[in-house]
């Protein structure tokens, strides 16, 4: 205890009596905004450069996604879909909800994201976060995916 109090007592009393001494000899009216040394090969009362992002003169557009360069997603979509019913069936709700997310190379899902849920029933998109998360599907070798968005509708079952 003694010990404990003799480093705090050694640190605390030069500290504080810096910061006093400091305040004490500060003229009166100076500012903390003084210009600092140059940095070693800036000249004295040069501007500093700054740099600055400069738009592209005119964007490229967006390629149109056709059935050649779209990642093929009906592997991920189909993988979660059985479940995804579930979701609604158990709550015996029709209707439609909107996800958006990433299929990834290991077979799983990032960014799920419920972009419309017209029912407004937390339960669902709580569930479909849930399924999104523990599912996997057989991704395709050497396909490489980019986010997509997937409507599931849904209506009463037909058995």
């Amino acid at each position: 205890m003694k010990r404990g109090f003799l480093i705090a007592a050694l640190v605390l009393v030069p500290f504080t009596a810096l910061v006093i001494l400091g305040f004490w000899f500060t003229p009166e009216g100076a500012t903390t905004n003084e210009v600092s040394p140059s940095l070693p090969g800036e000249r004295q009362g040069e501007r500093p450069v700054t740099l600055q992002k400069v738009a592209p003169a005119s964007p490229q557009p967006a390629p149109e996604e056709t059935r050649e360069n779209r990642p093929d997603v009906s592997e991920p979509v189909r993988a979660v879909t059985r479940e995804a019913r579930r979701c609604f069936d158990d709550n015996q709700l029709t209707g439609a909800i909107r996800v958006r997310f990433t299929p990834t190379r290991d077979g799983g899902y990032d960014d799920v994201v419920i972009e419309a849920n017209p029912s407004q029933n937390p339960y669902v998109a709580a569930c479909l976060e849930d399924v999104f998360a523990e599912l996997r599907f057989v991704p395709a070798p050497g396909e490489r995916y980019e986010p997509t968005t997937h409507t599931f509708n849904f209506g009463p079952r037909k058995d």
